[in-house]
């Protein structure tokens, strides 16, 4: 019997993790934001980025969130910096505007789709609810659009040959194996939902604890992790920023089916 191939370990780090991170026994550095255009590193922290991962040896991807116009001006001027360390890099993009700009301007950089662009369902009260299905219906909880050739076509056409999951708790089941695409899933954190407007903005100024809007960034997400247990829900949800997760830390047994070979570990919200 072949043995399959054992999945790549990555560590993600972002510029609040990063100076305390132990990145040993990791093959690959995952560095950024995939979130809020507001957490990106500044150039001269990513400088610092790269120039920590360059002795342990370990490859670089750099992670991207969705913007406005003026994150993508900031965005290009990352990009900048990582393409003049690493030409052939992997850049995360989660935003079909960064898809642009990289095919566009910086042609030698690899771009790989971010979990925010794959359209998996990702309710947690799923996993209470599968059991319950027919075959069909569960299967179909377990799928998402990569299971459509025409988009896979898509993709690889915009040199998109890996793309990102969760690890949704109800399981997945794609057949990715021999179809050109290769998988990323990330451990244990995966995302519910996300937002412009900030969950965390204000949430600690007396009389707006509960406003939601475009209220100034003092960037809370730092210091609050709010628990949220929906009703009817078993487990609870992190809301941390403008994003609320779910934790899952069991991975999947048919990583090689489904086409992962490559395990994201957070070791706390990525924030």
């Amino acid at each position: 019997m072949k043995t399959p191939p054992v999945p790549e370990q990555a560590l993600y780090l972002t510029p609040a993790t990063r100076p305390d991170a132990d990145a040993s026994g990791y093959s690959r550095i995952y560095y950024g934001h995939e979130f809020c255009e507001r957490l990106l590193p500044t150039p001269a922290e990513l400088k610092a980025a790269l120039a920590s991962a360059g002795p342990m040896g370990a490859a670089f991807t750099f992670v991207t969130p969705y913007v406005t116009e003026r994150g993508l001006g900031r965005v290009r001027d990352l990009l900048v910096v990582f393409a003049a360390h690493h030409p052939d890099g992997e850049v995360v993009f989660n935003d079909w505007g960064v898809l642009r700009l990289l095919n566009r301007e910086f042609a030698t950089l690899t771009p790989v789709m971010g979990r925010l662009m794959t359209k998996m369902k990702r309710g947690p009260r799923l996993a209470d609810l599968v059991d319950r299905f027919n075959a069909a219906t569960a299967d179909y909880f377990r799928t998402c659009s990569l299971d459509v050739p025409i988009y896979r076509e898509f993709l690889l056409q915009e040199r998109v040959a890996r793309v990102e999951l969760d690890n949704v708790l109800q399981g997945i089941d794609l057949c990715l194996d021999g179809t050109g695409l290769h998988a990323s899933i990330y451990v244990p954190f995966g995302y519910i939902a996300t937002t412009r407007l900030c969950l965390a903005a204000a949430c600690d100024t007396h009389g707006m604890e509960d406003e939601v809007g475009v209220l100034p960034c003092k960037q809370e997400c730092r210091d609050y992790t709010f628990e949220v247990q929906p009703h009817g829900a078993a487990s609870v949800q992190l809301r941390k920023g403008n994003t609320v997760f779910f934790e899952n830390t069991r991975v999947p047994d048919n990583l090689g089916r489904n086409g992962i070979d490559r395990v994201v570990v957070e070791p706390t919200l990525p924030f």
